[in-house]
């Protein structure tokens, strides 16, 4: 059974969402909101199920930093300065309270390695249960291998794609276009322009 997306056009593309199983790619170039769009799917995907959200570029308060912000419809900065009059501060709690709610565990540990994020989602699905990984993202993951970084990324892929199979649940993976894109004429992302071999299996394009 599939997992809603949350977005009916994206789950139409995918068959009804995601699937247990599937190594799923959230491409985009720097700054074009690739982590925000991974808190979205977690907040929708929560709602039915636990879901890990693995972060190697961003500590636990800087995620819920942003997830208070988000939800109540402030920016990040009205956050952090503190300084709250009744009305924000209303809205804060607010969001916190609605937070609480949602089925979503971080994993900040660093370094972060695919060993790593399969351990900590094995001892959670044991712990609590399981129903979505969400990892942010890819290209700064520590694990060391090959001799140049399409090896290493070709590695860290056909990992998580095994960690999907062997979770049986859908592993969600921010990864970061190459600037090679801008060079093309057509610009819709293709596999290769990640580092990830044309194998993985259901990379939305």
């Amino acid at each position: 059974m599939a997992i809603s997306t949350g977005l009916t056009k994206l789950d139409g593309k995918l068959g009804g969402g995601f699937y247990n199983g599937d190594f799923i790619v959230v491409a985009g170039r720097t700054s074009m909101g690739k982590t925000t769009l991974l808190q979205f799917l977690a907040d929708e995907i929560s709602s039915t199920v636990n879901v890990l959200f693995c972060s190697a570029e961003m500590n636990m308060d800087s995620i819920s930093d942003r997830e208070v912000a988000r939800s109540a419809g402030i920016p990040t900065n009205r956050v952090r300065m503190g300084m709250y009059d009744d009305e924000l501060y209303g809205k804060i709690q607010g969001a916190i309270g609605a937070i609480a709610e949602k089925k979503i565990y971080i994993y900040d540990e660093i370094p972060m390695t695919t060993d790593k994020i399969l351990q900590s989602a094995l001892t959670m699905k044991l712990r609590h249960g399981l129903g979505a990984v969400i990892v942010d993202y890819m290209g700064i993951l520590g694990d060391d291998y090959g001799r140049n970084s399409y090896e290493r990324v070709s590695y860290i892929s056909r990992k998580i794609k095994e960690m999907a199979r062997i979770l049986d649940v859908p592993v969600i993976v921010a990864v970061q276009l190459s600037r090679e894109v801008e060079k093309r004429d057509n610009k819709r992302p293709r596999s290769q322009t990640c580092g990830i071999p044309a194998t993985s299996s259901r990379t939305p394009t």
